[in-house]
């Protein structure tokens, strides 16, 4: 694939492309390859970054529980709007 896109765009991206609902976890484990040495790669960014994307109504909630470990566990799917944004990302990222 082409350059790396900003951490957020490319959430947006990988949100595009899941097949199923995803959380921080899912983003963890599968980007973790292109962005792991990135300092904002973290637990604390990528739910920041997501609650960005669903303040600004490109994603939305489906699911909200607490993991085994009493974690909270929120999953995510990209709307329609988020969708319609996708036509802004560089033409080897479509």
């Amino acid at each position: 694939m082409a350059d790396l896109l900003p951490l957020k765009f490319r959430i947006l991206h990988y949100a595009s492309k899941s097949k199923s609902p995803f959380s921080v976890l899912n983003l963890m484990k599968d980007l973790k390859e292109e962005y792991g040495s990135d300092g904002q790669f973290n637990n604390k960014m990528l739910s920041n970054h997501l609650d960005s994307l669903r303040a600004v109504g490109m994603i939305e909630t489906t699911k909200a529980e607490f993991d085994s470990a009493g974690e909270l566990v929120i999953d995510y799917q990209i709307t329609d709007y988020g969708k319609s944004r996708l036509k802004y990302l560089p033409a080897s990222w479509q």
